[in-house]
């Protein structure tokens, strides 16, 4: 862990991690609920990238109306920091070597740049290729005992 004992981990959530928590849909739902409940507590600190954010809006336009998908994206913007997506850091995903999935390798490049100490998300392919140690969310919940 980059972090020392004494300092709060930084937890970077893929898409799917966020999809699965705001929609309940699958097991890890609950160990994600746990991770938002956990950086309430102040126990880690939850990144995620900016354009997950429009990833999820659109993701969420069948399942609930509009002022609804807005409070979903306020509420995510007040639990987690949000990395900014610039030209420097699509251009670092772009000539990387994580995955050739652009959308991939931006996630992996936004949690670098925010010195996350973990990479949860539920894609097993980006298990081998992810420079951060890299978790399903049950089993960060695990390894912090959370």
């Amino acid at each position: 862990m980059k972090n020392t004992e004494n300092k709060v981990p930084k937890v970077f959530l893929d898409t799917n991690i966020l999809l699965d928590y705001i929609l309940f849909r699958n097991d890890e739902a609950l160990a994600a609920e746990y991770i938002f409940d956990s950086s309430l507590d102040l126990k880690l600190k939850i990144y995620i990238a900016a354009h997950s954010l429009t990833n999820i809006f659109y993701a969420l336009r069948k399942a609930f109306p509009i002022e609804e998908q807005n409070q979903v994206i306020r509420l995510l913007c007040s639990l987690c920091t949000v990395q900014p997506i610039n030209a420097e850091n699509i251009e670092k995903a772009i000539d990387s070597a994580y995955t050739s999935d652009l959308e991939d390798a931006l996630q992996i490049q936004c949690a670098i740049e925010s010195d996350c100490d973990y990479f949860i998300t539920r894609d097993q392919a980006l298990f081998k290729k992810c420079p951060i140690k890299t978790l399903l969310p049950h089993e960060l919940v695990r390894e912090l005992s959370l």
